[in-house]
């Protein structure tokens, strides 16, 4: 079992709040992944591929990780964000509690990404 370890930038957690961005289609999967209901994770998956929408009461960068272990040493984190309107994404591997560095082959696809009120939305498979 992968553990989902949560990143986002606690220096850009400015929460205006009024535009909870909805999903941008219907997903099989969703969990709320604190107790305020800050951070949205949509997936859903098939033979090929997995598709996830993660939705955060953020205006800076947001970040997922899938940890062997529920710490950042070994994760493969997403992290992304939104400047200007233009969607961001970037794949990282974690080495422990810092920055984490790139990978050298970039293996995730960003579908949409958007801000609105406060809200960030990444779209990736």
């Amino acid at each position: 079992h992968l553990s989902v370890t949560l990143l986002l930038s606690a220096t850009a957690l400015w929460c205006v709040g009024l535009c909870d961005i909805p999903p941008t289609e219907e997903y099989d999967k969703f969990t709320t992944l604190d107790n305020a209901g800050n951070v949205k994770l949509y997936w859903k998956y098939n033979d090929t591929h997995i598709t996830l929408e993660v939705h955060g009461r953020t205006r800076g960068w947001i970040g997922i990780g899938f940890s062997p272990n529920g710490g950042m040493r070994d994760a493969d984190i997403i992290v992304g964000w939104v400047r200007n309107g233009v969607a961001h994404i970037s794949d990282r591997h974690g080495i422990g509690r810092t920055v984490p560095p790139a990978d050298n082959q970039q293996d995730v696809n960003l579908l949409a990404g958007s801000e609105c009120d406060g809200w960030t939305m990444l779209k990736f498979t």
